[in-house]
């Protein structure tokens, strides 16, 4: 049967679902060598989605190591009941005080219900230290 009298209503887009902006940060200065540490993470809610929108690393060199070793930042996704993905890679290799690198990214990237996000950072060097920055914007809406 079909009813009459009623306007169509269509679902609003993703935007219009209660949007709320996240932010996540990390800026550790004069960081010295360290294990393979987790600086942040941002868990999408049980109710929500999220967008990824953009994500921004920074690695400076600000005391040279006595021995180089391997340097990186690196942005993981675990899906609800899945595992971990590397999805950004910041390499790092350069022990000249004040060496920059950097990667600034725009992203598209939808996160579902107990998606994990997280930003770590390592340093296999002996002595030095570093400056690391880690950030990144996110829209969350109702599922």
């Amino acid at each position: 049967m079909v009813k009459t009298g009623q306007p169509l209503v269509s679902r609003p887009e993703w935007y219009d679902r209660n949007p709320s902006r996240q932010a996540q940060y990390y800026y550790g200065a004069g960081v010295g060598p360290h294990a393979l540490t987790t600086r942040w993470t941002y868990t999408a809610a049980s109710d929500k989605k999220a967008w990824l929108e953009q994500m921004q690393m920074l690695c400076i060199r600000y005391v040279a190591a006595t021995t180089l070793g391997d340097v990186y930042l690196e942005l993981t996704y675990t899906p609800s009941g899945g595992s971990l993905q590397i999805i950004m890679l910041l390499y790092f290799r350069n022990n000249t005080a004040y060496a920059t690198d950097r990667i600034i990214q725009g992203l598209a990237c939808m996160l579902g219900p107990g998606d994990v996000l997280a930003f770590k950072t390592y340093d296999g060097s002996t002595g030095g230290n570093l400056d690391y920055y880690g950030s990144c914007k996110i829209t969350d809406f109702d599922v």
